[in-house]
């Protein structure tokens, strides 16, 4: 089986993509549409690649700063610079020359408000938008660690939560042995201190 992926969105550390699932079988080959949503957290590569997005989002939208990108900066990702924008997710479409991509983003002000954007659909190849091939290595490199995510298990693990609530009495008769010795101990302890108080 092969796989094409279409769309990528990661939100809290969480990863959601969409890809063509190419089947070869006797009677020919057929394609599934897939969305994994995936239990695992992104690895830190898989961010700083999604970082890599941000001077793209800057200038394909004309935002503030978008004057201040060129060809020696814009590979550097620049997110000291651009740290209150984030790139959450991208969809690729279009084939060949025509292929280009849509990028889903947030910006986050002091007050704690987000305002959603969506960029125009970019050609990589589109005369318009000099850096077409910067964002096309971008886009690469993050289909590249999404794929050692979904592939070759490069994520993070979620921590254990412990559940402490009274679904479990053996367990919690288990904690209550464990603790006796500590609680008499504490309890003379007291007694002791009461005693000596009192002479």
């Amino acid at each position: 089986m092969n796989y094409t992926i279409k769309k990528v969105k990661i939100k809290d550390r969480s990863l959601t993509v969409d890809m063509n699932e190419i089947v070869t079988g006797e009677n020919g080959s057929f394609t599934n549409e897939v969305t994994k949503k995936c239990a695992n957290l992104a690895h830190d590569d898989l961010l700083k690649s999604f970082d890599g997005l941000v001077p793209h989002l800057i200038s394909i939208c004309d935002f503030k700063g978008s004057e201040d990108i060129n060809r020696e900066n814009i590979e550097v990702g620049m997110s000291d610079i651009f740290s209150d924008y984030e790139v959450t997710g991208f969809s690729i479409g279009g084939a060949d020359e025509k292929e280009g991509v849509v990028l889903i983003a947030q910006r986050s002000f002091p007050s704690g408000k987000v305002l959603n954007i969506v960029t125009p659909f970019t050609q990589y190849l589109d005369e318009d938008y000099e850096f077409g091939s910067e964002l096309s290595a971008a886009i690469e490199n993050c289909l590249f660690e999404t794929k050692e995510y979904l592939f070759n298990d490069k994520f993070c693990f979620k921590q254990l939560e412990m559940d402490f609530n009274d679904e479990h009495p053996e367990g919690d008769k288990a904690v209550e042995e464990l603790m006796k010795p500590l609680k008499e101990k504490i309890k003379k302890s007291k007694s002791k201190k009461v005693a000596e108080e009192a002479a």
